[in-house]
């Protein structure tokens, strides 16, 4: 007879422990270190991966204009609490709705590295403490993989990438390890790639991540890397600029002393 695997499929999981994120969210195929100061909610990450359930959900904390986004603002200013410990429905509150189906794929410590697997969505709360959720798994729109301006969208991508990998160093290793298998890509992962290694802020990212339409989410994901190729053009054009100060500065020196030598002869 056929061995039926026990071991439940990320799809199975309708209810996660949610787990903050304070400064980016985390996109499917992509890695993630936090750390996760609340004992009681480490241990029952530990306990799951012991019962084959290591998975989570991971949401972007929501931001209070003027604050850190680790830190709670409260009406006392001196009494403000870390983002870790709010509980049940104050820490809901603060969540945003879509986030990741995250595999916990190891705990050292008080540090759990995530790895990013689909989107979900809230929808109710189960318990308080730890924070647990219902969700819906949420999927890509259906789109014409053939279509032309998808299509068109996705090869402007991946041509800004190449730009942005001639002046930037810091993408080298992601955008080269990618465009070698640029062939098998598919566009919905594509768009996730390029708003992940951007240095877009994290409410841009957040709203690629929110975007089930592919083609929207292509074109917001085009927008960002577009401004990381500015940016980083104009960070090659300011160090250009300081380096031929610089070496003017050393030229005159250089000829001053030569100067002030040969009057001593």
């Amino acid at each position: 007879s056929a061995i039926v695997s026990t071991n439940p499929r990320p799809e199975d999981f309708l209810s996660v422990i949610a787990l903050p994120l304070p400064h980016r969210p985390l996109f499917p195929g992509f890695y993630m270190p936090i750390y996760v100061k609340d004992q009681k909610l480490l241990q029952a990450l530990i306990e799951n991966r012991k019962r084959s359930a290591p998975y989570a959900g991971a949401f972007l904390v929501k931001d209070e204009e003027g604050t850190d986004p680790s830190i709670v603002a409260s009406p006392d200013s001196s009494d403000n609490k870390t983002i870790d410990s709010l509980k049940g429905k104050e820490l809901l509150k603060r969540l945003h709705e879509v986030g990741t189906l995250a595999q916990i794929t190891s705990i050292q410590g008080d540090q759990v590295v995530l790895l990013g697997h689909r989107r979900l969505r809230i929808t109710e709360m189960v318990e308080e403490d730890p924070l647990t959720v219902k969700v819906d798994h949420l999927k890509e729109n259906t789109y014409n993989k053939d279509d032309d301006v998808i299509k068109a969208t996705s090869f402007e991508v991946i041509s800004t990438l190449r730009e942005v990998l001639k002046t930037s160093s810091l993408w080298k290793d992601h955008v080269q390890t990618y465009i070698q298998h640029v062939g098998d890509f598919n566009y919905p992962r594509l768009a996730d790639f390029g708003a992940a290694i951007s240095g877009a802020n994290k409410l841009l990212c957040q709203e690629v991540l929110e975007e089930l339409d592919v083609d929207k989410r292509l074109k917001l994901t085009l927008e960002l890397v577009k401004k990381d190729m500015e940016i980083s053009k104009l960070q090659q054009a300011i160090a250009k600029a300081i380096e031929e100060k610089i070496s003017g500065d050393q030229r005159r020196y250089l000829l001053n002393e030569q100067l002030k030598a040969i009057k001593k002869v």
